[in-house]
């Protein structure tokens, strides 16, 4: 085969916009209308106060809230977010007025002003993401403070996975914010990831973003871990990102950022060329109070994965 022939087979690539829009529009994809990446929130219920005992917080509400355990909800706060603020399972439900959370960090003072929960009902994002085939490149727009693009990533329930020749493009480090929410059970979720034994995703890229691992999952849902990406294939590439509250609740293993070379637990190949972590000096990745423990076997030391350990 030619090489002009070549170029005329090779499929053209589809562009598509996602921001988090509050306009409440649909939106077609195009740069001038992007889909509607936002997480669908119930109306927020006003919390009264908070106590925590270490990384465990407890809210009490003004009203009844009507929440159940496993349900996810995201926390503001007008005065100092840091630490109760984020997006959580609700781990326990004492009474109709009081739930309980666990944080990523211990809190950094006490919350003060407006402060409020919204149960998530849904997540957009992952409904777009779900529904792009391969050879597509996605834009992701800026996201704001606690507005993420919220989503269940791989292997969560209806999550989505990483398609072969799919470009994910943030807007810049801090400036987009990928958010991870894991399900209310033992196991290890990554915000980008995809079944080996369906096979690789060759030519696979993302880069230009935060990736918030939000490692908040109980230790009584059972042993689990949070990374960021973990994908197979060939030329794939994972670069210019920023990765943090990835670990583990548990001793278990973990890169938080793995590029497959093969897997045994699959029939899938091995790929003939591994993709490479690239990382600029301005993307460090920030380790969270409960710290990762030992390697994944699944990948090969050094440049090919970030290894979490203590």
């Amino acid at each position: 085969m030619s090489l002009l022939d070549a170029l005329l087979l090779d499929p053209y690539r589809i562009n598509v916009w996602i921001a988090y829009r509050t306009d409440g529009v649909k939106g077609s994809g195009t740069q001038n209308d992007p889909y509607d990446g936002s997480t669908n929130l119930a109306a927020p219920v006003t919390i009264s106060g908070f106590t925590n005992l270490a990384l465990e917080a407890t809210a009490t509400t003004s009203g009844a809230h009507g929440y159940s355990v496993n349900d996810v909800a995201t926390i503001d706060f007008q005065t100092n977010p840091a630490g109760w603020s984020g997006t959580f399972l609700i781990s326990s439900v004492p009474t109709s007025t009081t739930f309980k959370y666990l944080m990523n960090n211990l809190p950094g003072g006490t919350p003060s002003g407006t402060m409020t929960a919204s149960k998530v009902l849904g997540y957009r994002f992952d409904g777009i993401m779900s529904a792009l085939g391969s050879n597509v490149r996605v834009h992701l727009g800026p996201t704001t403070a606690n507005r993420p693009f919220l989503t269940k990533g791989y292997p969560g329930a209806n999550g989505w996975q990483a398609k072969s020749a799919m470009n994910i493009v943030g807007s810049g480090i801090d400036v987009t914010t990928l958010r991870l929410v894991g399900d209310p059970s033992g196991g290890t979720y990554y915000a980008i990831g995809h079944d080996f034994a369906a096979g690789p995703v060759d030519y696979f890229d993302v880069s230009d973003m935060t990736i918030d691992c939000n490692v908040m999952i109980p230790t009584a849902a059972g042993n689990a871990v949070c990374g960021a990406v973990q994908v197979m294939g060939n030329y794939a590439r994972v670069r210019s990102i920023k990765v943090i509250n990835w670990g583990a609740n548990s001793a278990k293993p973990l890169f938080a950022v793995c590029m497959v070379m093969a897997d045994d637990a699959s029939t899938a190949a091995p790929v003939a060329n591994c993709g490479i972590v690239e990382l600029r000096k301005s993307s460090p990745f920030h380790l969270p109070v409960r710290q990762p423990v030992r390697q994944s076997r699944r990948c090969m030391p050094g440049r090919l994965g970030i290894p979490a350990r203590v």
